[in-house]
């Protein structure tokens, strides 16, 4: 069977039906490798409401019954392992004269599809009827899959299950989802439904044992119902869910190391059905169902604020969303259209607008050795870049030598410029992305890098002490590497006041640079203990200043000792 006809979207979106569905729906949704789409969904509920698989790996879509099997098919989870092989977990719902209800699961994963029964009867004080599943798989083709309060594995590849109760305090944990993180550590979100504390909550065993954690208490509101939770490339979780007492699309996550909590969009019954993934620069994008417009919506972050598009209207849409993202960041969501009974797929494309950075300043002009400045960039394009890289090279761009190797793209960066060379006619900056080192930018004109032109002052030197009557020699040297920057005048001043005022003492000239020059100087009567001296060219824009010495008192004559015979 074959789906694919098309109806109008939002703009950017292209909506097809992948099929009738007898009054089925709850899909779910993974793409391989490959980024083909794998879609599981139950099929003609109120009959047989089996279990059917489609995908579009041939260019159409393609649809499979997997099992019809009366009552199989509900709330089905489908994931994709390393290999490219399905996975799906559902429930087969108990009813009168149905026989007890299940956990299934089955896989194609040794070629032909083959179903296991997970669990089966009572489980504690509630039978298995119409359960929410979740699975996710590790890296190696291990399935884990939860639903009301339980978690399953198979302890190896192949094996059978082993099934153990992961939130052991809440009555009722409903609305399971999973994850798994790099290192195929488990992660939970679920809603403790009819309890005491209606919250959401967040179990993992990263730490080895079970632990579970509140991650929005919703300050007495009930919130957490329809959660889905997807954990980054950085191993931070984010988690999606409605609040039941407002009526509004809720967003969770530990990604500052605490929880946080904000709501996305606040409006009457809008949220519900919701489904979250990242994409390859860890944004969120969540799908989700508006019953104030009967609308499917979807929200994202991955420009920075939160942006919400109204994806389908055309009547009751949205129910029971799905979304996926595939390798180049396209947006996949499956759901249901009530109106024609049909589910529904809706795909966006995403434009990539090519990243660009481009570096502020400096660019061109001069700067002086061993002085701070601020390297300010920009960057713009789909994905901001999430880390740059600085560097700086002497010699027109042949060799580089690194500034910084990761920086966040805060679009600014302080920086002392390097001591050495005293000069360079060939200065330049790179940023670029640390990742890979593309997209880059460099100043547009080279940077002439120089040591600016200086004097050393050698006396008087801290702490001296000047007595009042002497000739004390104030001695300097002078010292630049561009002509422009020569002088041959220096200009000695003199303060009292610990630099505040001054007074010239006089000047000398034809002061050539690396000779050691000195200007005597009287010292008067009088006591001063905040004295500095400042040597300077004409016009001040070379100068320096000593530190504090002292002038003035008696001239100590060291006592004779006479020997009388």
């Amino acid at each position: 069977m074959l789906g694919g006809s098309a109806n109008a979207a939002a703009p950017g979106w292209t909506i097809t039906t992948i099929e009738t569905i007898e009054l089925g729906g709850r899909p779910s949704i993974a793409v391989d490798s490959n980024d083909d789409l794998h879609v599981s969904y139950s099929y003609n509920w109120w009959n047989t409401a089996e279990l059917r698989y489609a995908t579009n790996k041939s260019g159409t879509w393609d649809i499979t019954m997997l099992d019809d099997d009366e009552n199989a098919g509900g709330y089905s989870s489908i994931a994709v392992d390393p290999n490219d092989k399905i996975h799906i977990s559902y429930s087969r719902f108990k009813d009168s004269g149905s026989g007890g209800g299940q956990i299934r699961y089955i896989t194609n994963r040794l070629g032909p599809w083959d179903m296991q029964k997970v669990v089966e009867g009572e489980e504690g004080p509630v039978e298995i009827m119409l359960e929410n599943t979740s699975i996710a798989v590790d890296a190696v083709g291990r399935p884990h899959i939860v639903w009301r309060g339980k978690y399953a594995t198979t302890p190896a590849l192949g094996s059978g299950f082993t099934t153990m109760v992961f939130d052991t305090v809440h009555l009722h944990p409903t609305h399971p989802s999973i994850d798994l993180d790099a290192s195929g550590r488990v992660h939970i979100s679920h809603y403790d439904g009819g309890g005491l504390t209606e919250y959401l909550w967040y179990t993992t065993n990263v730490t080895g044992g079970w632990g579970a954690h509140i991650a929005d208490d919703g300050d007495g509101d009930k919130v957490g119902r329809d959660s889905e939770i997807v954990v980054d490339s950085s191993g931070k979780v984010h988690i999606a869910y409605y609040d039941y007492s407002n009526g509004d699309l809720k967003y969770a996550t530990n990604a500052s190391g605490t929880w946080t909590t904000q709501t996305i969009e606040g409006y009457y019954a809008v949220g519900e059905d919701c489904d979250i993934a990242v994409d390859s620069n860890d944004r969120v994008h969540i799908s989700y169902y508006d019953h104030s417009f009967s609308a499917l919506k979807y929200a994202t972050n991955r420009a920075g604020g939160w942006v919400i598009t109204q994806v389908d209207n055309s009547g009751f849409v949205g129910y029971n969303s799905a979304i996926a993202l595939d390798s180049m960041d396209n947006v996949h969501i499956v759901y249901k259209d009530i109106t024609q009974d049909t589910l529904q797929y809706a795909f966006w494309e995403n434009p990539h607008t090519p990243v660009e950075v481009s570096l502020l300043s400096p660019n061109g002009g001069e700067l002086a050795t061993n002085t701070p400045v601020n390297i300010p960039w920009s960057s713009s394009g789909y994905s901001t870049m999430t880390d740059v890289k600085l560097e700086y090279s002497t010699d027109n761009g042949s060799t580089w030598t690194t500034i910084i190797a990761s920086w966040p793209n805060y679009g600014i960066y302080p920086w002392t410029t390097p001591a050495t060379p005293e000069y360079s006619d060939g200065f330049m900056i790179r940023v670029s992305d640390a990742l890979d080192g593309e997209p880059s930018d460099t100043n547009d004109t080279p940077i002439e890098l120089y040591r600016q032109a200086n004097i050393t002052l050698y006396s008087p030197a801290a702490g001296d002490q000047w007595p009042a009557g002497t000739t004390q020699s104030i001695e300097w040297t002078s010292s630049w590497v561009r002509t422009k920057d020569a002088f041959s005048t220096v200009c000695i001043d003199l303060s009292l006041d610990g630099g505040t005022t001054w007074q010239e003492l006089g000047s000398r000239s034809e002061c050539s640079q690396g000779i050691r020059y000195g200007f005597d100087y009287r010292v008067p009567a009088g006591h001063r203990d905040n004295c500095r001296v400042r040597a300077r060219n004409s016009d001040a824009s070379v100068s320096v200043v000593s530190d504090v010495f002292t002038m003035g008192g008696s001239i100590v004559i060291a006592p004779i000792l006479i020997l009388l015979q």
